[in-house]
């Protein structure tokens, strides 16, 4: 199983930037390979393969971290060296916090991850040969947004029949 811990993003959040990756895409279709809406999701933690039992051991305890308050303000786009175009996140010290908690929970299991230093993004295109960000229009102005409450959740990323990259959340009853 290929693992990661990440948030879900809340439905308003998620037309918001839906909507400007379809404006993007009409504008430049073959720049990328755009995410699909149902993939969106900020990553606090990437872990990689594991079986099924380490799956069930992060699960469970990832219920034991705290959730967070978080106000989901998007600011600004850019591009990893990697080729992928981000949509950045006003908040930061929150989701640090809660990126540094999952990690710290991940050592005490034992369980092997990325330890890139973490950045606060929501993916929006892969192979990205588009414009440089400054030339993109500007992502739409959520402030005041309300604030939520997170909680970390363990998601598998698979392919489905088709080939397609896919994420679903995993839940220990």
């Amino acid at each position: 199983m290929r693992l990661f811990v990440a948030l879900s993003l809340p439905r308003s959040v998620e037309r918001e930037i839906w909507a400007y990756m379809e404006k993007l895409r009409r504008t430049y279709p073959k720049a990328g390979r755009f995410s699909r809406r149902e993939n969106l999701h900020l990553t606090l933690a990437f872990i990689g393969e594991a079986d099924e039992a380490s799956a069930r051991r992060i699960a469970s305890k990832l219920r034991s971290l705290p959730p967070h308050a978080l106000t989901m303000d998007l600011a600004g786009v850019g591009v990893f060296r990697s080729g992928i175009l981000w949509a950045g996140l006003a908040e930061k010290n929150e989701l640090e916090k809660m990126s540094l908690e999952v990690r710290e929970l991940l050592k005490r299991l034992g369980i092997s991850f990325d330890a890139k230093p973490f950045r606060a993004h929501i993916t929006l295109a892969r192979d990205w040969r588009g414009p440089e960000p400054g030339a993109l229009p500007h992502l739409p102005r959520m402030t005041g947004l309300k604030t939520k409450v997170f909680a970390a959740r363990l998601f598998e990323s698979y392919r489905n029949e088709r080939g397609a990259v896919c994420y679903r959340p995993i839940s220990i009853e």
